[in-house]
């Protein structure tokens, strides 16, 4: 089995959809909640153990916002998605032109470096202020066997017609019993 097993997932934006009015307030550092900002570039990640986050983010809309339950520790069996959001990128021939990078290092395991990759090449829906999903998901696992310990990552997050990238630095406990 692997330990705290971390999986990047580069999925396509038209199947993930939607975009979310700006405005909203989040919180930086908070457990599970990471946000970095460059000017009007702005980027955050989700740590989310809702199974149903998929369908919470394509019934999106300005008028109705999900609300992602966030978390920095998983207990034996649980299981968590790292969400990567990003607003006010600009536009290359009308669309968006954002890469994700990713450096992940898992207790006991080897530190693994992924992109910089397109995670988001699409036309925006809304307002370039608005929030809009990347591709750059993350899935983590953790094994009943499995010791405790703590995975990190590095996720960068960059808008390609400007050059700008903003770090996120993400933290996830694997506790050896449940209940956080």
């Amino acid at each position: 089995m692997m330990r705290g097993a971390l999986l990047p997932l580069l999925a396509a934006f038209t199947a993930l959809g939607g975009c979310l009015g700006g405005g909203g307030e989040t919180g930086a550092g908070i457990g599970g909640l990471v946000e970095g900002q460059s000017g009007s570039f702005s980027a955050f990640a989700v740590v989310t153990p809702d199974p149903d986050w998929k369908a919470q983010w394509s019934e999106a809309s300005r008028d109705r916002t999900p609300s992602f339950s966030a978390t920095d520790r998983l207990g034996p069996g649980e299981t968590a998605t790292i969400l990567v959001f990003f607003s006010g990128a600009g536009l290359v021939d009308g669309a968006f032109e954002v890469l994700c990078d990713i450096r992940a290092e898992d207790p006991g395991e080897e530190v693994r470096v992924t992109g910089p990759v397109p995670c988001a090449t699409h036309r925006p829906r809304g307002a370039l202020t608005d929030i809009y999903l990347t591709g750059m998901l993350v899935h983590l696992e953790w094994e009943a066997e499995d010791a405790g310990g703590t995975s990190r990552m590095a996720i960068g997050v960059t808008d390609a017609s400007t050059g700008v990238r903003v770090p996120l630095f993400v933290e996830v406990a694997y506790l050896e019993e449940s209940g956080g």
